[in-house]
This record gives C-alpha cells, sequence and structure tokens, in this order.
C-alpha cells in the first residue's frame, strides 16, 4: 500500500511540474524536479509513468536527439483537483466572454485548459446554453470597436504588467501626422468600446489618455515606468471624474425639471446619494443633486430633449438655452416664426 500511495504522489508531483505548451521540460530537467521534491528515480520509470500519463491526461512530448520533452498541450484540459464545479465553470466561461479584453494574451493562453475543461463540465447540464441566454447592454448604439494592432496591444499588456517604459507613434484625432512618445503606462481604461492608456509621458507627471487604436510602431524599453505615489486608478475613475471629461474639478449642484415620465427610473436608479425628487403642481419633477461638472452630465440630459429643462445653476440653464438655439437654427426653416435669435 505504501509502494502504492508513493507512486502516486510521484505521478502526481510530475504533473504538477510539467508546463503548458509552448513551454516543456526534458526527461533529465524532470527527474532533477522531482529529485529535489524527495522522489528519486531513474529516467526509465519517469518515462514509462509519462507514457502511461499521457493515455489519461492533455500530454504530449517532442523528440531531439535522444532527449524527449514534455508539456501540457496549449489548449488540453487543465487537471483541477478537487474537480473543477458546474458554478465555478459557468463564471471561468463568463469571465472569459467578459474579461478576455482585459487580459493579457500570456494569461489567456494559460487559462484555454480551464475553459476547456469548463466546456466539458457544463456541456451535459442545464447551464450549457446560459451563455446564450444573458447579456450586457450599454446604454446607447453599440459602435464597432476601434481596431488596434496585435502588436500594440501585446506590447502595452506587456509593459503595463511589468511596470515598464514603452515608445511609440500616437496621432491625436485631428493631427495629420503621428510623433514619437515615450510612455510610462499606469492603467488600462475600456470606455465605450475604446481602450485607453491611463499613463504619462516622457519625464512630466501630468496624467493622460492613449487611445490604443492611434498607436503605431510600439517598442518595450527595459526601464521601469515611473508611477504616482499611491495612486489608485478607481479613486482616479470615479472621484475624479476622469473619463466623464471634467470642466472643472467643483461639484455642481443643479435644479433640473423632467417631465414626470422621464423622471420615473430616478426614483430606482438615483443620479447622486444626496438627490431629491419633488412632485410639482403641473405634473413635472423636479431634480436636485450634487454632481460632477462634466459634459457627460450634459449629455445626459440633452438625451432627454424638450422632456427636461435646466433651472440652476444659471450658467448651466444659458449653456442649454445657448445650445437650443443653435439646435433650432439647424432644424426650424428660415422663415419660422419662432424666433431664434
Amino acid at each position: 500500500m505504501r509502494r502504492a500511495a508513493d507512486t502516486i504522489h510521484r505521478q502526481w508531483e510530475m504533473l504538477r511540474c510539467l508546463p503548458r505548451y509552448p513551454n516543456r521540460l526534458s526527461t533529465p530537467e524532470l527527474r532533477a524536479k522531482l529529485r529535489d521534491l524527495g522522489h528519486d528515480v531513474n529516467i526509465r520509470t519517469i518515462q514509462r509513468d509519462l507514457d502511461g500519463l499521457s493515455a489519461l491526461f492533455s500530454l504530449d512530448c517532442t523528440r531531439e536527439g535522444q532527449t524527449n520533452y514534455w508539456f501540457w498541450l496549449e489548449t488540453g484540459s487543465a487537471l483541477e483537483i478537487p474537480a473543477m464545479n458546474v458554478p465555478t465553470a459557468l463564471t471561468l466561461l463568463l469571465a472569459q466572454d467578459y474579461l478576455k479584453p482585459l487580459l493579457p494574451d500570456s494569461i489567456l493562453k494559460l487559462l484555454e485548459g480551464y475553459f476547456s475543461r469548463a466546456k466539458e463540465i457544463l456541456s451535459s447540464t442545464q447551464f450549457t446554453h446560459w451563455r446564450q441566454k444573458v447579456r450586457l447592454v450599454d446604454r446607447g448604439p453599440s459602435l464597432m470597436p476601434a481596431n488596434i494592432s496585435n502588436d500594440v496591444r501585446r506590447i502595452v499588456y506587456e509593459a503595463l504588467l511589468a511596470s515598464q517604459q514603452l515608445e511609440c507613434n500616437y496621432q491625436p484625432r485631428g493631427d495629420d501626422a503621428p510623433s514619437h512618445r515615450t510612455v510610462h503606462p499606469i492603467g488600462l481604461v475600456i470606455r465605450h468600446g475604446v481602450f485607453y492608456l491611463v499613463c504619462t509621458l516622457w519625464e512630466y507627471t501630468d496624467l493622460r489618455h492613449l487611445a490604443l487604436h492611434r498607436m503605431s510602431n510600439p517598442k518595450l524599453l527595459d526601464q521601469p515606468a515611473n508611477r504616482p505615489a499611491n495612486f489608485d486608478l478607481t479613486e482616479y475613475i470615479q472621484n475624479e471624474s476622469s473619463f466623464a471629461y471634467p470642466y472643472s474639478p467643483e461639484l455642481l449642484s443643479i435644479k433640473v425639471l423632467f417631465d414626470s415620465h422621464a423622471a420615473e427610473h430616478l426614483y430606482e436608479t438615483p443620479l447622486a446619494e444626496n438627490q431629491t425628487l419633488r412632485p410639482m403642481g403641473d405634473g413635472c419633477i423636479e431634480l436636485s443633486a450634487t454632481v460632477p461638472d462634466t459634459s457627460e452630465l450634459r449629455w445626459w440630459l440633452l438625451a432627454f430633449g424638450a422632456q427636461v429643462e435646466i433651472l440652476e445653476p444659471k450658467y448651466l440653464r444659458d449653456e442649454f438655452e445657448e445650445t437650443a438655439r443653435q439646435m433650432a437654427g439647424r432644424y426650424l426653416p428660415a422663415d419660422s416664426p419662432i424666433n431664434i435669435k
């Protein structure tokens, strides 16, 4: 019994030591690893074990001269103990669907075996089609994603992962030609299908957003990237409203008159923690809230068209009045009786 247990332990350690392709281990290298783990066996025993295990698991080998090199197949099912259960399998496949853009290619390749195993587990359960029955839907029309070259994606992710500098050509919107930049990557943000690298440039410290689809000719540099002390990406996005295109760092106290139908969703999904909704005598709802002063706020309010009226602050009402005047100038005929001047 003891001998059988030792064999199982040795073979289990053998499976753990083998890397996934394209990495590989020669039989002598595997023997050395096993010896370090307390299993001193000869090459013949190891080869016999591997031949038997390859019939049960996703193992393969290549031969160069007199030496065999062993590895887990790149897309083979991963070995997991204890066995993967249905909730774990479903979570993994949903992560594959929705988190794939956030993961470096090197990580995705390592996970392929787990994804394959998860599909096998779900194939005989009631959850096999669950991924086709649930979706995340963004507000507004779905825009086609911008085209990002494979080299740009790979280099940016490697630089971000290793906290190293990179250099690239970058063409801002409206510029006639790209210019060379040395980039210190800090974080990656995906907004409305556009990938933005939060970074600094050269030796400057101000934070910039570079769209990956406007990058070209990237090169990873063997130099560490500068990172602001105590930088927190979540705080940068949420508290500073950095991707909502702020007008000012100050919060804005607004009063907006909504048609009652347009305001219904605000009872369930408030605009702010201090939001108040006050029914008015004419059937409208007055919204009061303190919010970041951003372009995104203006776009949201404009989307309601004639169903909203800005009451306060005055300068925001004046902005909307001017916008309405310009829109009327585009849509109303020149001889319209409505005065738009």
